[in-house]
């Protein structure tokens, strides 16, 4: 069954959201954290669609090695090009992606971008154990994964350090070290004690539908 934004992302705090435009799920962790199954799952079940920045760098030629400010910039605004072109047609979608530096990064980025335009967003941080990680990386078995364990085992580290620091307070972070994600996935959301709404919107209204609800995520100054 197809299931309609409204239903999704009804937010009784705040009247603001704009009810002809679409809304947005921000998906990140390390690689192997369950990204793609979850993406795929909001996709197939919701009837949403479904994005991954990964696509956009290797479209570029830009798949493998470090990643310079110059191309971030320019993924970047052709993701946020692609995710409003979605969202202004009234569909929902979820982007994933890899969270690889402190702020500002892709997340602040696709946020701030969101933020500006009015679109409902919200926010989920997968954040499984590096030796879990390492685990899944085996069991799939795709040779660039394997190839250099060790300097995975750095990568993934300083991933995983990435979504424990302050960067991340107020955000939706999940630790799926022991979790399925397909088979834990309507528990996700309560899994982090607080709804996965973000509503980006102004004034004296929403300021005190925040105040009143404490449990609601904030977004970080």
């Amino acid at each position: 069954m197809r299931v309609g934004c409204s239903q999704v992302w009804r937010d009784p705090n705040c009247g603001l959201s704009n009810p002809r435009v679409g809304n947005a799920v921000l998906l990140t962790g390390p690689a192997a954290s369950g990204k793609s199954t979850l993406a795929q799952y909001l996709a197939q079940q919701l009837g949403w669609e479904s994005l991954s920045e990964d696509d956009y760098w290797v479209r570029n030629g830009w798949g493998a090695g470090r990643r310079s400010p110059e191309q971030e910039s320019v993924v970047q605004q052709q993701v946020v090009g692609d995710l409003l072109a979605v969202c202004r047609s009234s569909r929902c979608v979820v982007l994933e992606f890899i969270l690889y530096s402190e702020p500002p990064n892709p997340l602040t980025a696709y946020e701030e971008a969101l933020t500006d335009h009015a679109v409902a967003f919200g926010v989920i941080a997968l954040r499984p154990s590096v030796g879990e990680i390492l685990r899944r990386m085996e069991v799939r078995g795709r040779l660039r994964d394997l190839d250099d364990l060790p300097r995975r085992r750095r990568e993934n580290e300083h991933q995983v350090r990435l979504l424990e620091s302050e960067a991340m307070r107020g955000r939706n972070v999940i630790d799926t070290t022991h979790l399925s994600v397909g088979r834990h996935l309507p528990n996700l959301p309560r899994a982090t004690g607080s709804p996965l709404i973000r509503i980006p919107c102004g004034g004296a209204a929403c300021s005190a539908a925040r105040t009143a609800s404490p449990g609601r995520a904030e977004r970080d100054p």
